[in-house]
């Protein structure tokens, strides 16, 4: 009896990337360019707001981004956004309580 044999893909956790950047960025330029059209895309600004504007924000974002992990846009936010404690390793007993306080007090 000879071993069963299957097709194994490789890439499963490899990044969705498009023009050398991650999708999630993508999307929020493309986002932004929209939004900038719908603003000013009957004004005499047109070209610089829906274009110029966006087009700067996208080398930002990907020159920024050069030798940062994988999502460190997103993680960059939520870290903004929430308030609270972060802990990369187990949490202490202690710890628990420090973040019990400040949800409470939120």
């Amino acid at each position: 009896m000879g071993l069963d044999q299957s097709v194994v893909h490789r890439n499963l956790d490899s990044q969705i990337r498009f023009l050398g950047m991650e999708l999630f960025d993508v999307l929020g330029l493309g986002v932004f360019a929209s939004t900038m059209n719908i603003i000013f895309g009957q004004t005499s600004l047109a070209g610089i707001m829906v274009f110029g504007l966006p087009g700067v924000l996208l080398a930002v974002v990907y020159f920024g981004k050069k030798g940062k992990p994988d999502r460190f846009l997103q993680d960059f936010i939520r870290f903004s956004i929430l308030p609270g404690v972060f802990f990369a390793g187990k949490k202490l007993e202690k710890e628990k309580e420090r973040v019990k306080e400040i949800v409470t007090k939120s």
